[in-house]
């Protein structure tokens, strides 16, 4: 929707082998409801990574100041933190407000900066960086893969500054497992979510904190990411990764909810989808079938369950710094088995939507998590496509 393009989900795979090998490539599209036609477009021509004809976006100014330290969730600023790690404070803030509902992960940030100060110390590293970010904005497609894949080499090298995990784990206090998740400032934005463009590392060990971070801060320069900004003009010298550290919550089920229903616009409802277990399986893709999907009532808080889910798998925490999936017996699954829970749980999940998009003053894109009898929520940005 943001982008104005024609998304399609199809579980042929013989379908959907015939569309890929059109990768790269314009294509006509005809749907109706009982069948879609494609083939390559006559008379145009698509090129991934092309800037398009969306609106460009402004990006919000950046604090680079000398800073190589964490930064509490208290002194995090859309500046210093990047948009994700600011709402991430938001939040915090609000769930302690009376009648919330809802509970957050405590949560430190690697601000903006700390990667460049990184990559300053080592041996000749930052000099080549910004020389190779800078061609990025001139290079042929043939050229930024290459300069892609020196970037991440780079990155790859870099050492964190000394003490700084140590410090992230103390603030935090649990030593529980993290997820450590990106917060650039080109995402979650108003006009731009960036949704799925970097990467999210789970189940993290203070071990494995310093190689999750460097995969975050990597994620930057991955061609999916430069392809966006591209898209939306703009500048990769102007492009900066600031990384979220959470405790991680090993939930029963994940959810994303919209607080007007995307669907059919409407603003008295909220629209839900949910599945067992961690958030991976809604936002990777990688488990064929589809979530739960429940249609809430803002008035009266009843919920209409519109489809259950047909996914196979479920994902938890394996080994560290893994997720493992098991198999789903939805004979099991309170949410499919029993009423008057799914009744309770989407009268739950109305009422924090509705205190959410009412404290941030327009409507909201959330993600979160029911963990036995609390819900947690970890992300809200601003409901794209509406006002």
């Amino acid at each position: 929707r943001q982008e104005g393009v024609v998304f399609v989900v199809s579980e042929d795979e013989d379908a959907f082998a015939a569309l890929k090998r059109l990768k790269g490539k314009a294509v006509d599209f005809d749907a109706a409801g009982n069948n879609v036609r494609y083939s390559p477009s006559k008379g145009r021509t698509g090129e991934v990574g092309k800037k398009s004809n969306l609106p460009p976006i402004r990006l919000p100014a950046v604090d680079m100041a000398a800073i190589s330290r964490p930064v509490a969730l208290d002194f995090s600023t859309q500046n210093n933190s990047g948009a994700k790690a600011f709402g991430a404070k938001r939040l915090r803030d609000l769930s302690m407000m009376a009648g919330s509902g809802f509970r957050t992960p405590p949560g430190v940030v690697i601000p903006f900066g700390v990667m460049e100060a990184s990559l300053k110390e080592g041996s000749g590293g930052g000099m080549e960086y910004q020389s190779l970010v800078a061609k990025l904005d001139h290079a042929g497609a043939t050229g930024v893969k290459a300069v892609l894949g020196r970037i991440m080499e780079i990155i790859s090298e870099t050492e964190l500054p000394p003490g700084l995990v140590s410090e992230v784990m103390e603030m935090l206090g649990s030593g529980r497992p993290l997820i450590v998740r990106s917060s650039s400032n080109c995402e979650d934005l108003e006009g731009l979510s960036g949704a799925g463009l970097y990467e999210t590392v789970a189940n993290v060990t203070e071990e494995l904190a310093e190689d999750a971070v460097r995969t975050v801060w990597a994620s930057l320069w991955s061609q999916t990411a430069v392809n966006s900004r591209t898209q939306h003009g703009i500048p990769h010298t102007e492009a900066r990764m600031a990384v979220l550290l959470q405790e991680m919550v090993v939930p029963d089920y994940s959810f994303i909810i919209h607080t007007v229903n995307p669907v059919t616009g409407r603003e008295d409802e909220v629209y839900v989808e949910l599945a067992a277990g961690l958030g991976e399986t809604l936002a990777s893709g990688r488990v064929p079938g589809t979530p739960y999907r429940m249609v809430c009532d803002k008035h009266n808080g009843t919920s209409n369950m519109l489809s259950f889910a047909s996914f196979s798998r479920a994902f938890a925490p394996g080994s560290p710094g893994e997720l493992s999936s098991r198999v789903v017996d939805y004979s099991k699954v309170q949410l499919s088995t029993d009423d008057a829970f799914r009744a309770t749980a989407g009268k739950r999940l109305m009422d924090v939507s509705v205190f959410v998009e009412k404290n941030l003053g327009r409507p909201q894109d959330i993600e979160g998590m029911i963990a036995g009898p609390d819900i947690y929520l970890v992300q809200s940005r601003a409901q794209q496509g509406v006002s």
